[in-house]
């Protein structure tokens, strides 16, 4: 695909474009396996601002954690 939008596309179909090069990155990412997610659980946590390693560690000294499910979800 180009890189450089003909000047005579109307709103429209450069909406229309940038979708469709938004489609191809993400379909490439799956096809590569490239999601950008971390195979650490606490990571995803983490990223997620829901618990972070440290909150865990403190709030369950054994080593214990609450099922996602559990989780705080932020609303």
């Amino acid at each position: 695909m180009p890189t450089v939008l003909p000047s005579n596309m109307s709103k429209d179909q450069e909406e229309a474009y940038l979708l469709q090069l938004q489609i191809e990155e993400l379909s490439r990412r799956l096809r590569s396996n490239d999601l950008g997610i971390s195979p650490n659980p606490e990571d995803r946590l983490a990223f997620l601002h829901l618990v972070t390693s440290d909150q865990v560690t403190e709030s369950h000294p054994a080593g214990l954690r609450h099922p996602v499910s559990a989780l705080p979800w932020p609303g």
